[in-house]
């Protein structure tokens, strides 16, 4: 979108990969940004480039601009949460499904249609395995069944690209690996396992070079691609990495699975009778022990797609910006 009268729209602009896409397209693109995103970034957050617009993914406003755009990035999304209630679970639906259906309808035919999606649509991959685009998907979470449903709708549209996310990790992440990080910088963190288990992360800035390429990319078809960076990491690798982000010894010892997934069924079984939720389930511990190996060969090979940011570089960056947004005003 290399014209100065072209619209590129990006919905959940201020969430966790939002600003990193949005920043990215601002510096590249001759035209206008619209960030879309019921609340504010902190100030700093989006570039001066960018045009903040408050609309929900129900709003008259967010179609409005969709209807304009030349480009819509879609990252508004309901995101993942283990055991979803009745409610959560139809909010999962009108989310990521029937809003991305309505965004759609809304979009020009000859515009480009950016999808967010996830890797979770793929579920744990067998040792020794990787998931390609064309692994057939067995999702074990509602987010990822309703985004691959939300998928198969974005295909249907000529411009529709579907960009599938590895883990997203950075200065903005949120939910688990925020969650380790604090722990590790604390030493309240102890390995289950091995952790010779694999995952595949992508760091946001990343994420935002993948979005600008899909983009633009010029004679584009429908289609699907993995986002990663370009490599599968153990779990012990990466808590290595952040320890050495963190400037700490990474933990020495862990803790037997089959114990801790034992008390795990004690400490659930107890408090279900209570009527209250456990902390820590079976589940939870079966799903540190998972493997989700996947593959983004095909971004880098039909779209020269490179990731700049290894293992290590990624986390440094991650905890130094952290640290800086954690540390006390003087």
């Amino acid at each position: 979108m290399p014209r100065g009268d072209r619209l590129c729209v990006v919905t959940g602009a201020t969430g966790a990969v939002g600003p990193a896409v949005a920043n990215r397209i601002a510096r590249e693109a001759d035209g206008t940004v619209v960030a879309l995103a019921r609340h504010a970034a902190a100030p700093g957050v989006l570039a001066a480039r960018v045009r903040f617009e408050p609309a929900s993914l129900f709003d008259a406003r967010m179609l409005q601009w969709v209807r304009e755009a030349d480009v819509v990035i879609h990252l508004a999304a309901q995101l993942h949460v283990n055991n979803p209630s009745p409610a959560l679970r139809d909010e999962y639906r009108r989310t990521n499904v029937e809003a991305t259906r309505r965004l759609l309808d809304a979009t020009r035919p000859d515009a480009r249609f950016v999808f967010s999606s996830t890797i979770d649509v793929y579920g744990p991959t067998p040792p020794g395995a990787l998931a390609t685009e064309e692994t057939v998907p067995q999702p074990r979470s509602l987010y990822g069944e309703t985004k691959l449903e939300a998928e198969q709708i974005v295909l249907r549209h000529p411009g529709g690209v579907v960009l599938r996310l590895a883990a997203v990790y950075g200065p903005r992440m949120k939910a688990n690996y925020a969650r380790l990080v604090r722990a590790l910088s604390r030493h309240r963190y102890v390995p289950v396992g091995p952790s010779r288990n694999v995952r595949t992360l992508v760091f946001e800035e990343d994420a935002g070079d993948a979005a600008w390429i899909v983009a633009t990319a010029e004679a584009l078809p429908s289609r699907l691609y993995n986002l990663t960076d370009g490599q599968t990491h153990t779990l012990r690798e990466i808590v290595a990495a952040i320890c050495a982000a963190l400037d700490r010894r990474p933990p020495r010892w862990s803790l037997p699975v089959s114990v801790v997934r034992g008390a795990a069924v004690l400490l659930d079984g107890a408090c279900r009778a209570m009527r209250r939720q456990s902390p820590v389930t079976p589940q939870m511990i079966d799903k540190l022990q998972e493997n989700v190996a996947v593959s983004g060969d095909r971004l880098q090979r039909e779209l020269g797609f490179t990731p700049r940011f290894d293992l290590g570089a990624g986390w440094r960056e991650a905890v130094r910006s952290q640290a800086t947004d954690e540390a006390p005003s003087t």
